[in-house]
């Protein structure tokens, strides 16, 4: 994948945290608790928000 949330600067990274993060778990299910899965949606979030193919949508998926 080319892209990469390392990549955000400190006012980026907030901005993606506060507008564009959806949080973890469902709307229509119970919410986990955010230590078990925050860091894996913060980074399934940023690669589908980042945009890509696909195939790189599919890898996205696969690493959450």
């Amino acid at each position: 994948m080319r892209y990469n949330l390392k990549n955000l600067s400190k006012q980026e990274y907030k901005f993606f945290i506060k507008n564009i993060w959806n949080g973890v778990g469902s709307e229509y299910l119970p919410k986990p608790p955010p230590f078990i899965f925050k860091r894996a949606s913060i980074r399934h979030d940023f690669l589908y928000w980042a945009g890509g193919c696909k195939k790189e949508r599919k890898e996205a998926d696969l690493i959450f």
